[in-house]
């Protein structure tokens, strides 16, 4: 089927078919270990795991010894790899299409033709074909009017950098926020710090967070913050004893894998009145667990949509809203509301966190054990707010901190 990609954006694992690029530049790693840069405004279809054709636009491949044999067609022509780094275009304007090699070998047959040795022409480092007209004219090969996998990983870099700026204007924003409770942002921390740091510590409504076991890495941008959860002894501990009626939980976090059973994203250490756990289900679904006021029963709220196996590895923002005032769970992912769940007892439900943890889950299991509840994967951000946000605040919030 027909996809196709914003600039700057990751498709993930795409399906045999057409990808079409309306601008900016996207790079495609092949299963056959081939890689292609493509620059819009182009169509290039997938027509195999070590083969594309493109029918618009410019491309260049970069190809391993492993994927001996890749190939480009056109309209025009059929590239055949020989262990070559190489680039075709084509020029709507002009009719014509160019074929530049420039390191190792490249076999050319004419489209069409079943690699016929009668059609046969070989590139070699430095030289270029043009094709117009029926015409075929030798060039010297320019990797200067090609995009190199160099130029691509300084524009990433320069992208995460403003993107990583735009961000930081966010959380300035959220720190002066009047109802910010919590604002868990992961920077400026060194990797011997065991102490996670409350940009609201101000408003002493949310402790700092004690770091246990996590490892200090990487998070969304290379010059991000972010723990990493890996073991079933880590977590993050943090203290709030004030009741909320109404609460946004707001966390950017990448899975490595999903859990067996529920996933901690945060919870109370205990089991008292108002305790409350916020989890990833084992199905990928986002899910507010609410004991009631009395300690009897706990009010259970599931999303209807959720993660699949595709996002494990990515960045992803999940949010969930406790709205005290309209009566409903709302959860979010990436800024895009998945359900809406009204909250039927009649006084509503109150959230009194006390020692509660971050990434995993102390709490115990109706018979007395206590279940591994670990997050897998990392966590660079988290804030918790005493209103609730609407659709647009949070899809703002993904967009500003979105990282590409």
């Amino acid at each position: 089927g027909e996809g196709g990609l914003q600039p700057g954006e990751s498709g993930g694992i795409l399906p045999l078919g057409k990808l079409q690029l309306e601008s900016g530049i996207a790079e495609i790693e092949f299963y056959s270990g081939a890689r292609v840069i493509l620059e819009g405004p182009a169509v290039f279809e997938i027509d195999s795991e070590n083969s594309g054709a493109l029918r618009e636009g410019r491309v260049r491949a970069r190809v391993p010894g492993q994927a001996h044999g890749f190939s480009i067609s056109t309209n025009r022509v059929e590239t055949v790899d020989r262990g070559a780094e190489f680039a075709l275009s084509i020029d709507d304007a002009t009719a014509s299409t160019e074929v530049h090699c420039f390191e190792g070998a490249l076999e050319v047959y004419d489209a069409g033709s079943g690699r016929d040795p009668g059609s046969r022409r070989i590139l070699r480092a430095e030289q270029a074909l043009h094709f117009q007209d029926g015409a075929i004219r030798t060039l010297d090969a320019d990797p200067m009017s090609f995009v190199s996998y160099s130029d691509m990983a300084q524009t990433a870099l320069e992208n995460a950098a403003l993107r990583h700026g735009r961000w930081r204007g966010l959380i300035e924003e959220l720190r002066a926020d009047g109802d910010i409770l919590a604002l868990y942002s992961f920077e400026d921390q060194g990797p011997r710090e065991r102490t996670l740091v409350n940009q609201a510590a101000y408003q002493e409504q949310f402790s700092h967070g004690a770091i246990v076991g996590c490892r200090w890495t990487s998070g969304r941008w290379p010059s991000k913050g972010a723990l990493e959860f890996s073991r079933a002894s880590d977590r993050i501990r943090i203290h709030a004893e004030e009741k909320h009626r109404t609460l946004t939980l707001a966390a950017w976090v990448r899975l490595d894998a999903l859990p067996r059973r529920n996933s901690t994203l945060m919870a109370s250490s205990g089991s008292s009145p108002g305790s409350a756990e916020w989890v990833i289900t084992s199905d990928g679904r986002i899910q507010l667990d609410v004991r009631s006021g009395d300690g009897r029963r706990v009010y259970r709220f599931p999303s209807k949509g959720g993660l699949r196996p595709a996002s494990l590895g990515k960045w992803h923002h999940f949010a969930t809203v406790l709205d005290g005032n309209s009566k409903q769970v709302r959860h979010y992912i990436d800024g895009r509301i998945l359900s809406t769940h009204p909250i039927n007892p009649k006084g509503g439900v109150a959230v009194t966190l006390a020692a509660a943890e971050i990434g995993n889950s102390s709490g115990k299991a109706p018979n007395g054990k206590r279940p591994v509840r670990n997050l897998t994967g990392r966590i660079d951000e988290f804030a918790v707010l005493s209103r609730a946000l609407d659709n647009n605040e949070l899809a703002e919030m993904y967009q500003t901190g979105k990282p590409q």
